[in-house]
């Protein structure tokens, strides 16, 4: 409640009560009619003031304080005006001196004055304006009121009964923005609302009664200058001696700023609210022990995983702040925390934070103490996740690392200059070998100082050229090194960005060894233009098909003695200047035969009939589109013979180079491309301008160029001269390919090498699909994880591991508990998208050295590598247990998931693959029998337990064939007469080394196995059987119960298998009842559904046995056609102990009986269960109080209506 409200009536009463005292008589009857000294009056009110003022100080009680000073104004009226207006000023002054010393002194940013101190100071003065008044005149002077409402700080107005203003005080006028001089004689309708009067005179008959001490309401009302005002109005009638209302104190309290202030607060809590549950920064408010006491929602979304030893939290609150940072990092939080405790309002700042459940995650923190904040402690937290951030930040000094190396590594010279006063700011070793400067005197200078252009015009024309088009490509030049050597160089720059300043990159390279090779070409061209027409060996070009003579050199025509037009255009057969016939016809052969002929011997006749010996080499060639032989006749010179033979090898070489079907690259022995054929260019998506000159590194990714560099100078420096490898190129588009990369070195006669011959052949999409294939044979297409080949892979390399080594290592089988339930009910494509799910949540539970696999179904295996002892095993084992507890949506569908795990350890258990896999295996199949959802590790009895149950099940098999089954019966007696009209049918094992086994020890194995159905179809058969012969010896029909497996309930052949057995034996349908189970309903209701109205239609009946322990459902006993429930004997063996199961037994009965089922009684060993069960009215009953099962002969007997059941307790055999 506003302490304002509640303080004003009281104000409002007081005053009252004192304008009644100045009305004639009233004063008489407080204070006596005696003069009162100035001394005493004097000393009377100082006491009373300086009390109120000292109560007021404290703080104790303000009502008490406001009274004292009202008796301080009562006693100065009695002396004069002036002490009264004194008194009426120090208690105001005093009410509002506490507001002011917190204000100055204590540092508040709260309001000065607060409401209830200004209502105070206004009653003061309205006190002291009552007692000026005159008590001797009817009503009150109106001049003595105005003189005390001058000084009083609340607006306040004094008007006629008519809601008149008679006077109005300046803090009234100001609030109102109205002259003074302007208010005598307004409505207050006019001046505070339409209503203000109206809304007063409606209470004013109670207030003239007396009821109320005042009129109090709130409204809001439009000022002359147009602003709102919200105020409390306070209205009160002061009654004349007659009790005559004669005038109306109008009070009015400025509640506009109070409203302002409270919606602007509401705002900036709105505002704060929402920024803080919104924003993408973590907020965490710690208190002074370091518990978290708020966290924002992105807080408590990301870090309420990582309470660790918890189920998955909703909320933060109550966490201890510290259990969430990693232990590396958490005492330096812990320190930083603390200081924030000591040095309130100090940021603090801690970077790269690990988080204690995944020290993957890394924050940065800032934190904030709060200090002495009214309504808030401790330490305000900012946290901003900075996991990339880190690893970029890491993986940029990475890629430093290795451009640094590259940089520093690399042949060519690397310079690198500040673009805008060209200072050099790096170089590395390559411009140092280049031009002879070391670090140390040039770093920091600007380039032109170092005057390494030759040619001056050379620098303004790379320049210009950058400035143009931002980069300069292998542009040839000549620098002069730093011993004034003369170089030639091919340079690169473009223009980089470092740190954010531009800069220039320039790359260099000697190419004066380049130069001396061209210009060898080109000495080589000129050299063999003057060899073809200075030779002195013969030369002839035929054209092949025609066999006409193209042309002939001038030592040819010198040495014959023709003329050229003697020969040219001639059949070369035609002429004479063959010695033999036989030899031309020889030489044509071969060359039909091989296309060409190398320095073979033949003999040539000149024009003068000369006949000349000559080596003749001839081949076929292209020229100008024709084949061409071109003939070489050399006269005993064998040194030109090879000149030319190698000149016509060029040209074939030549031709074959540019048109071969794959790219071909030649590159010198420093890297260089000097020659690049046309698959080569469209391959790589380059131009022959580009492309030449570059250095075959330019074609590699980076990180590949240093592998290249070492294989090329492999090549180099030892005798091999091929190499093969596939490896990846990047194209002039800067996209990458794969390729079959052949080199061959070139090596001249000496040894020498000459140039690499580079041959590539993309094959991209052969290796794409070849590592699809790859992934397709050792990876889960489902999951993406391992599949089994890959595993067993790693396993073997685990337990060598592991063997050398000496350390542990784990396998561990994983198997969905009822998986196959999700795939039934949901389909087969929320069964995969589970797998997923649970792979995903699988993979987060190990670290990334060890394997997560998937052999198939619902089944995976885990390699878990060194660890440091098998107890790490069941660790990530309990870890995946809770990972996998917390629940899934497929298909809209909240699931659970649990699994069975079985653990074996290497090399404790085994160092063989199958033996482990195996022994995981039978783990895993403990951890099922226990209930699942749980882990068991590997130990030698589980191999024993695993042959005793592989022993049971070929025994099984065997027992059905040398008839080792039967069956024994247990009567159903009606418990009202306790006449046995039924029996069930139970089956035992004579093993014949084991002796009895009952069906606990071996159904679970048949049921497994499968044999169960052959065994059940036995059971059908021999208890129908046994009815058969009961029936005849009894002399009436009786009823034998057989259980039926749920393998066997769900075999298709069920319902013909019964049919038959019924048949064969001559009974009645309604002679054998099925028991089956709850679960067998559940599971798949729908196909449960059709078995059980098949079994319904032949006239069979049916009981759903062990009720109450299963999946106990009204709706599916409404839904089949069920004719008795079987009470469980769980719930009757403790009657009448357990008044629990006496209820529920009792409950059983009476829900059975109003869905018109019969209820038998399972396990009555006691006169008081009989009773019991008797009294509720359960029909029948079974139990060793009756009989326990016995075998057929037995069983007959009992059957004889002549033998009667003990009608006293039995005690349980113990067998």
């Amino acid at each position: 409640m506003n302490p304002a409200k509640s303080l004003l009536p009281q104000a409002l009463h007081t005053l009252t009560r004192i304008a009644e005292l100045g009305r004639p008589g009233t004063m008489s009857t407080l204070i006596p009619r005696r003069r009162i000294e100035q001394f005493s009056a004097t000393a009377a009110i100082t006491v009373t003031l300086f009390a109120g003022i000292a109560i007021h100080l404290t703080s104790v009680m303000p009502s008490v304080a406001a009274a004292l000073f009202f008796v301080s104004l009562l006693t100065s009226n009695l002396v004069s005006r002036g002490w009264t207006i004194l008194v009426a000023a120090v208690a105001s002054t005093a009410t509002i001196i506490p507001s002011l010393w917190q204000y100055y002194a204590a540092g508040s940013d709260q309001a000065i004055v607060t409401p209830e101190q200004l209502l105070w100071v206004g009653a003061y003065w309205m006190a002291s304006a009552l007692l000026i008044w005159n008590p001797r005149r009817r009503s009150l002077g109106i001049e003595t009121l105005r003189d005390a409402f001058e000084h009083a700080p609340t607006p306040t107005a004094l008007t006629d009964i008519e809601g008149r203003v008679i006077h109005a005080n300046g803090a009234f006028a100001e609030l109102i923005d109205q002259p003074r001089a302007s208010l005598p004689g307004s409505h207050l309708n006019d001046l505070l609302g339409d209503e203000t009067w109206s809304e007063g005179l409606e209470d004013r008959n109670r207030l003239t009664s007396g009821e109320p001490d005042f009129i109090c309401f709130q409204r809001d009302f439009s000022r002359h200058d147009g602003l709102l005002v919200s105020a409390s109005i306070y209205i009160r009638l002061l009654k004349d001696h007659s009790g005559e209302p004669s005038y109306a104190v109008v009070q009015v309290h400025d509640l506009t700023e109070q409203r302002d202030t409270q919606e602007a607060l509401v705002a900036s809590e709105s505002r704060f609210r929402g920024i803080i549950e919104n924003t993408e920064q973590m907020t965490l408010v710690v208190d002074s022990e370091g518990t978290i006491s708020y966290a924002n929602p992105i807080a408590t979304r990301l870090l309420a995983p990582a309470v660790a030893g918890e189920e998955l939290r909703d909320t933060l609150s109550g966490v201890s702040c510290s259990s969430l940072i990693h232990e590396a990092d958490r005492a330096e939080f812990d320190r930083r925390l603390e200081q924030t405790y000591r040095e309130p309002r100090e940021t603090l700042i801690l970077s790269n934070v690990r988080l204690a459940q995944d020290e993957r995650i890394y924050l940065d923190i800032q934190l904030t103490g709060l200090g002495e904040t009214p309504g808030i402690e401790g330490t305000v937290i900012n946290c901003r996740v900075v996991t990339d951030q880190v690893r970029a930040e890491q993986q940029l000094k990475d890629s430093q690392s290795t451009l640094s190396t590259i940089f520093h590594a690399s042949p060519d010279a690397i310079m690198i200059l500040r673009d805008d006063d060209s200072t050099i700011i790096d170089f590395n070793t390559g411009f140092t070998r280049l031009l002879g400067y070391t670090r140390e005197e040039a770093v920091g200078l600007p380039e032109s100082d170092l005057n390494i252009w030759a040619d001056p015009t050379d620098r303004e024309r790379v320049l210009n050229g950058l400035r143009e088009q931002s980069e300069l490509l292998d542009c040839e030049t000549q620098l002069v090194a730093k011993n004034g050597e003369i170089i030639d160089a091919e340079i690169s720059v473009r223009y980089v960005e470092l740190d954010g300043k531009l800069c220039v990159l320039c790359i260099g390279r000697d190419i004066t060894k380049r130069r001396e090779a061209e210009v060898a070409l080109s000495e080589s061209e000129e050299k063999f233009a003057r060899i073809f027409s200075a030779t002195p060996d013969g030369i002839v070009t035929v054209n092949l098909k025609s066999g006409e003579i193209l042309d002939i050199n001038d030592a040819f025509l010198l040495a014959s003695g023709y003329e050229r037009d003697e020969l040219v255009g001639k059949q070369l057969g035609e002429l004479p200047i063959f010695g033999d016939g036989n030899e031309f016809q020889r030489a044509s052969d071969m060359i039909a035969d091989t296309g060409s002929i190398q320095n073979l011997e033949i003999t040539l006749r000149t024009k003068r009939d000369e006949l000349v010996p000559a080596l003749i080499s001839a081949t076929v060639v292209e020229l100008n589109g024709e084949r061409t032989l071109v003939c070489i006749a050399k006269d005993h010179s064998e040194q030109r013979h090879t000149e030319e033979q190698l000149r016509r090898s060029e040209e074939r070489f030549r031709g074959a180079f540019e048109n071969a079907p794959i790219g071909m690259l030649l590159v010198d022995p420093d890297g260089n491309i000097f020659q690049a054929n046309h698959f080569a260019l469209d391959l790589l998506d380059y131009t022959e301008s580009i492309l030449l000159g570059s250095h075959i590194s330019r074609l590699v990714p980076m990180e590949d160029r240093a592998a290249l560099k070492e294989s090329l100078g492999q090549l180099l420096h030892r005798d091999e001269s091929i190499s093969r490898t596939e490896r990846r190129m990047v194209c002039h588009n800067s996209m990458e390919i794969w390729t079959n990369y052949h080199v061959v070195l070139q090596r001249n006669e000496h040894g020498e090498p000459l140039y690499f011959i580079v041959q590539i052949g993309d094959i991209t999409e052969i290796k794409h699909s070849r590592e699809q294939m790859q992934r397709m044979a050792f990876y889960d297409t489902l999951t993406d994880l391992a599949n089994r080949r890959l595993f067993s892979d790693r396993l073997e390399q685990a337990v060598e591991h592991s063997t050398r080594s000496g350390n542990f290592a784990a396998l561990l089988y994983l198997d969905l508990d009822q998986f196959k339930r999700v795939n039934d009910t949901l389909g087969h494509e929320a069964g995969d998208e589970l797998l997923r799910e649970v792979a995903r949540r699988l993979s987060n539970c190990v670290r990334k050295e060890d394997t997560v696999a998937r052999p198939g179904g619902d089944e995976f295996t885990i390699l878990l590598y060194d660890i440091s002892d098998p107890g790490d095993a069941g660790r990530v084992a309990e870890k995946i247990l809770e990972e996998l507890r917390a629940p899934v949506t497929i298909s809209g569908h909240p699931l659970v998931v649990t699994t069975s795990i079985g653990i074996t350890i290497i090399p404790t258990d085994s160092v063989h693959s199958n033996v482990l896999t195996k022994n995981a295996d039978l783990a895993m199949y403990r951890a099922k029998e226990r209930g699942r959802n749980t882990y068991r590790y590997y130990s030698e009895d589980m191999n024993t337990l695993a042959l005793r149950r592989l022993e049971t099940e070929n025994e099984l098999r065997e027992a059905l064939v040398n008839d080792e089954f039967e069956l024994f019966y247990q009567p159903k007696v009606r418990l009202v007469d306790q006449k046995i009209i039924g029996v069930e049918a139970l089956i035992r094992w004579h093993h014949p080394t084991r002796g009895m086994i009952g069906p606990d020890e071996f159904i679970g194995i048949a049921e497994e196995t499968g044999v169960i159905v052959e065994i059940g179809n036995w059971v059908v058969r021999t208890a129908c059987e046994a009815a058969q012969r009961f029936g005849k010896r009894n002399g009436e029909p009786i009823q034998v119960a057989v259980n039926i497996s749920p393998r066997q309930f769900r075999d298709p052949n069920l319902t013909t298998t019964i049919r038959r057995c019924v048949r064969e034996s001559g009974i009645e349908a309604s002679q054998i009842e099925l028991e089956i189970t709850e679960t067998m309903l559940i599971d798949d209701a729908e196909a449960a559904s059709v078995t059980i109205e098949r079994l319904h239609d032949l006239g069979l009946r049916i009981a759903i046995d062990d009720f109450g322990t299963g999946y106990s459902s009204l709706n599916y006993l409404k839904r089949f056609p069920i004719d008795t429930i079987k009470v469980d004997r769980s719930f009757v063996m403790d009657i009448p102990e357990s008044a629990d199961d006496m209820e529920i037994t009792a409950a059983i009965i009476a829900m059975a009986h109003g869905l018109k089922l019969e209820v038998v009684a399972e396990g009555i060993e006691t006169a008081e269960q009989l009773g019991f069960l008797t009294d509720h009215g359960c029909e029948y009953g079974q139990g060793y109080y009756f009989s326990r099962p016995v075998p057929f002969g037995d069983a007959e007997k009992l059957l004889d209506p002549r033998v009667s059941l003990l009608r006293k307790p039995r005690r349980r055999p113990s067998a």
